[in-house]
């Protein structure tokens, strides 16, 4: 998988994951437990999660979800900054021609998003201490749980460096859209909890709405 696929398709979910509707996107997640029988660290996490979840209410559920979904955010953000940052420093390096411009522009990129990672982390921390849905200890060992399956999905996938003029001239253009995206996500991060649950019921709605719109079309 190339440099640009990996990392669109990584900003890609994020987006898909942060804008669906909070069952839907539990649902969806479930449903890409290896079925192998195979024990890994993505099957110690559903496993350790679900025995969590079942013994909580639905409100005390959605509000678990909704704290992983933000620690996920978080977490995706920091591993595109990290990629990024590897790519901008092989391509300076190999092409002194865009090293100025390339650094510069990344300086400016992370000036614009590590200071809402900080306030993000920050924000989610408060959010864990003051929840009273689930035990703290329980939450941080299954946010710990889906660190490493998440690392360990990340280590299955072949990465490429870039070095070439031509990839890096297109890694300077896509800082712009990066930037944009990934600032709106950890925005998303930042919104209080009964918020995003409004947006979710909304987004239940408009998917109804939709579903019954195909249907009329159709008969």
């Amino acid at each position: 998988m190339n440099f640009y696929h990996r990392l669109f398709l990584t900003i890609g979910l994020a987006l898909v994951f942060a804008n669906t509707p909070l069952m839907a996107a539990e649902e969806k997640e479930n449903k890409r437990i290896d079925t192998t029988g195979e024990k890994t660290p993505v099957t110690e996490w559903i496993k350790a999660e679900k025995a969590l979840t079942d013994s909580l209410p639905l409100a005390n559920r959605e509000t678990m979800y909704i704290i992983r979904h933000k620690h996920g955010i978080i977490r995706t953000i920091e591993v595109v900054h990290g990629e990024i940052n590897q790519a901008v420093t092989s391509c300076a390096k190999e092409n002194p021609d865009i090293k100025k411009s390339i650094t510069d522009r990344f300086d400016t990129w992370e000036k614009s998003v590590l200071p809402l990672i900080k306030t993000a982390e920050k924000n989610l921390n408060k959010e864990i201490k003051t929840q009273d849905a689930v035990h703290e200890s329980d939450l941080k060992h299954v946010l710990k749980l889906n660190d490493k399956a998440y690392d360990y999905r990340n280590a299955q996938i072949e990465k490429t460096p870039i070095t070439d003029m031509k990839s890096c001239q297109k890694l300077l253009r896509s800082l712009d859209k990066t930037e944009d995206e990934l600032v709106s996500l950890l925005q998303q991060s930042l919104l209080p909890e009964e918020v995003l649950r409004s947006k979710s019921k909304n987004a239940v709605k408009e998917q109804e709405k939709a579903a019954k719109k195909n249907k009329a079309k159709s008969e």
